[in-house]
Order: C-alpha cells, then structure tokens, then sequence
C-alpha cells in the first residue's frame, strides 16, 4: 500500500490449500469421485484511487485475478467514479465483472443424486424429494454488473438511492 503524486495504491495477494472430504449422510446417499481433493488458490489484486478535478471526483480502477486447480483463472476488473456535488451530495456510477467458484459437488458427482428426507412436523411438514444432478464442464460463474447511484447526508443521517444492472454467464 502505498501513494505516489495522488494515486494511492493498494495491492495483495493470497494463497491457499484445501483438501475436502465429502461423504455421505445416511438419509442423503450420493458419491462424488474423487471422495478426497486437494485444492490449491492463488489470487492477486491491485487498486488504485486518485482524486480528480480538486477533489470532487475519485476514481477508482481495480483488478484481480483468481487461479485455482479445478476451473479455469479469471481476471475481475471494476471501475467505480464517485462524484462530490457538494457537501451533502454524491453521486456514483461503477462497472464490475466477477467470478464465483462452483461446488466440488456440483462438478464432480458420479451419478445423479436423489433422496427423500420424511416428513418431520413440525419444521417439515411434507416428504422432501432432493435432485442434484452434476454437471461435467461447469465453469466459473460469470457477473458483468452495472451501478449508479446517489447519497443525500444530513447530520448523522443519509440516504442512498441506487439502481443494478447484472448479467451473469
């Protein structure tokens, strides 16, 4: 971390090892090959902020990338500009795009997975028949997302109004 003229910069990264064991509950039989799986993470980030026009604009540009041993690596920009209007007002607008790992479960199980759990009132009142299916290829989860907004303070108070845009692949 650190500043250079008006950049402030900010910058990571980690590592990590997993192993995970699923089994099975008695009232939920399903397999997943391997059983056992050693997992191996590794991600980097860098974030730079710098005011612009005295202040009354910030932006901030940002990017990560993620590796990990059972899907393909991801870069994860954003861009956010936050825009001071006055002393009480702000207004901001941000691009993003994001990634999510999918579940050893998901990607791996050896057979279609279906269990009925009884009824046990009160808290299930009704049998519950469960389905998971795997899927052979699954990839990360993709989010382009899309923000503006707008902040109103007062005192010790504020309100923020703000609408979304996601599409996930």
């Amino acid at each position: 971390q650190g500043e250079i003229n008006k950049h402030h910069l900010s910058f990571g990264v980690n590592a990590n090892h997993s192993e995970s064991d699923l089994i099975s509950e008695p009232y939920f039989s399903f397999r997943v090959s391997p059983a056992m799986e050693a997992m191996d993470y590794f991600g980097a980030f860098i974030n730079d902020t710098v005011a612009l026009w005295s202040d009354r604009a910030i932006l901030t540009l940002a990017a990560r990338y993620d590796a990990n041993s059972i899907t393909d690596s991801e870069v994860q920009p954003s861009a956010r500009l936050l825009f001071n209007l006055n002393t009480r007002s702000r207004a901001w607008v941000a691009v993003s795009r994001a990634a999510a790992l999918p579940s050893r479960a998901l990607m791996q199980a050896d057979q279609t997975l279906a269990s009925i759990l009884p009824a046990a009132p009160p808290s299930i009142p009704l049998p519950v028949v469960i389905n998971l299916n795997s899927f052979e290829g699954t990839q990360n989860t993709i989010l382009d997302s899309v923000e503006i907004g707008y902040r109103y303070a007062w005192h010790n108070h504020s309100i923020d109004i703000a609408a979304f845009d996601f599409h996930y692949d």
